[in-house]
């Protein structure tokens, strides 16, 4: 029965996290302004792109108009450019650089299975990006030990990660540093408990699905640390067991 709950929890989890990509893929769609013009593939903000039969190139947005025999163009910084359709090779319509804001608020929401005792655990994260790429916050991570009676831990950590390039699909390596703390039916039973450490580090690559929004898909590895004292009736005695679980980990999730 733990086993199914697992899978269940897993699949429930990949099917929101996967509607919620489509639900930002659909919603960066532009519709086309004149003449169903092509769409080229990228991941910064829309803007058309007019090649002229003489060769030149004109990056801006078309504007609507009553005369169908010319083509207004609004350049950055609001100049107008006008283009008879005879002198006009093609139009197009692609995205800009796929470069993140350089700096500002960034957080992660998602889940991770781990292994080789199955376990999965909800975590998230909130900090600062800076220099585009570079990372630093704190968060927290419900853990679930299927293989442990004492379940349901609380860990809260620092978060160091630095992406590989400035894009928004990029790999990106990070860092948790922070505490375990037990939790579970089994701690109101004992007579005491230490918090341990939590470590964990990963490797993920991330796929942009809008301006801001990427999922985050990764392989990692964590280790919990942690205490518990009981007393063991039959012989009046205090037991205390000492806790090292590391495990492989499959991560995924959203960035924002």
């Amino acid at each position: 029965m733990k086993t199914l709950q697992f899978i269940v929890q897993i699949v429930i989890g990949i099917g929101f996290l996967f509607s919620v990509g489509t639900l930002s893929s659909s919603a960066a769609i532009v519709p086309n302004k004149i003449d169903s013009p092509t769409t080229k593939c990228g991941c910064g903000d829309w803007q058309d792109i007019v090649r002229l039969e003489n060769g030149s190139t004109i990056k801006g947005n078309i504007q609507i108009q009553a005369d169908t025999n010319r083509v207004l163009v609004e350049i950055m910084g609001g100049s107008v450019f006008v283009f008879p359709k005879k002198d006009i090779l093609e139009i197009y319509r692609e995205r800009g650089p796929c470069e993140v804001p350089k700096q500002g608020y960034s957080g992660f929401i998602g889940f991770n299975a781990y292994f080789p005792q199955p376990g999965i655990s909800f975590n998230t994260w909130h900090g600062y990006r800076f220099m585009y790429r570079y990372y630093v916050g704190l968060g927290m991570a419900a853990t679930n030990d299927y293989g442990n009676w004492y379940t349901n831990n609380i860990a809260f950590y620092a978060h160091l990660q630095s992406d590989i390039l400035k894009r928004l699909r990029t790999a990106s390596v990070f860092a948790d540093i922070g505490t375990t703390i037990p939790g579970g039916e089994d701690v109101s039973k004992a007579t005491g408990y230490k918090p341990g450490w939590y470590l964990h580090s990963g490797v993920l690559w991330k796929v942009g699905m809008g301006e801001r929004v990427r999922t985050n898909v990764g392989i990692g590895y964590m280790v919990q640390t942690y205490t518990h004292t009981w007393h063991r009736w039959w012989d009046n005695a205090d037991i205390t067991d000492k806790y090292f679980i590391p495990s492989i980990t499959l991560n995924l999730g959203l960035s924002f």
